[in-house]
């Protein structure tokens, strides 16, 4: 494992139980594999609120939203569970995150949670044994339903706090258009919504990306939500902004205004949800799913932007 950088950034954010974020980016080479994991710190003004290690499951993605940034790097390579244990470790180690205190590792990097089920599950179980006392959350698009069953499972072995699953639009149609795999996958929201009322042991976080003119009124959220009214009892709405990112500008998707994510989060409110909004203060090259690294030396097949809003970082060669 070769560090290639590290970078760091404070971020202030709008959103529930905390309002800055000291960010620090790992850019990692394993094994030919340059991937992204992150530190994140939360903070409610001065109160120390958690500790976040934030997990990539591959180099790049396959599913290829057209507002991710991972779609920048135009390929796909797994990491295997021992390769995303070690990351793990080192993370935490770097950052004097003890084995025994409680924090959060999340697989919300790169990569999409239903195409990795088998290094998530065998990962998440051998960190939990190195940090008994740490917890889980994971992301998925919901690309294949039946990943919530195997988590039922798992959450039986490891603590897991949110499966957060991703929202763009109730017509599953309407989300082909942005997600690469969506329709050779048979993507469908109403699959996605079944498949989670069925398991047991999970809490849900629907996060429902606003992208202006594509999913940003009301009649559209409403309808999105009204198909998961069932699981108003263990499910959270996450409102979000969505990021702005090298993709999303080339396919001319824009984030919507701050006054419409907090609208929309009343909305799901009047509609009997526990929900937020969640939106970050400048544009957040670090935030979860973006690419931050300026690696082109590394990796000259990635063709990827420079870091922005960025306020240092360190090179180790």
């Amino acid at each position: 494992m070769e560090i290639l950088q590290k970078l760091r950034a404070t971020t202030s954010y709008s959103t529930r139980g905390w309002n800055r974020e000291d960010a620090s980016r790992y850019v990692v080479n394993i094994g030919g594999k340059i991937v992204e994991a992150s530190h994140f710190r939360h903070y409610l003004d001065a109160e120390h609120i958690k500790d976040v290690v934030e997990l990539p499951t591959s180099y790049g993605c396959a599913v290829g939203c057209h507002h991710c940034a991972a779609t920048e790097l135009g390929t796909h390579e797994a990491l295997n569970y021992t390769e995303v244990r070690d990351l793990a470790e080192f993370v935490a180690d770097d950052q004097t995150l003890s084995r025994s205190s409680r924090f959060l590792f999340t697989y919300s990097g790169i990569g999409e949670s239903s195409l990795m089920r088998t290094t998530i599950e065998q990962s998440a179980k051998e960190i939990s044994t190195n940090f008994p006392s740490c917890y889980f959350n994971l992301t998925t698009v919901g690309l294949r339903p039946d990943l919530f069953s195997h988590l039922d499972r798992l959450a039986t072995d490891v603590e897991l706090k949110y499966v957060q699953v991703s929202l763009l639009h109730p017509r599953s149609s309407k989300v082909h258009s942005i997600m690469r795999m969506g329709e050779s996958a048979g993507y469908r929201v109403e699959d996605i919504a079944s498949a989670m009322t069925k398991t047991a042991n999970l809490t849900y976080r629907l996060n429902y990306v606003v992208i202006q003119g594509f999913n940003s009124t009301g009649n559209i959220f409403t309808a999105a939500l009204k198909m998961f009214e069932g699981l108003q009892d263990n499910c959270v709405v996450r409102v979000s902004r969505m990021n702005e990112t090298a993709a999303s500008i080339r396919n001319k998707l824009t984030p919507p205004d701050t006054a419409t994510v907090e609208h929309l989060a009343e909305v799901a409110r009047k509609m009997g949800f526990d929900a937020y909004h969640f939106y970050s203060l400048k544009n957040d090259n670090l935030n979860c799913g973006q690419l931050a690294g300026s690696y082109l030396d590394a990796a000259p097949r990635i063709r990827l932007p420079r870091p922005q809003n960025i306020s240092s970082s360190e090179t180790r060669h």
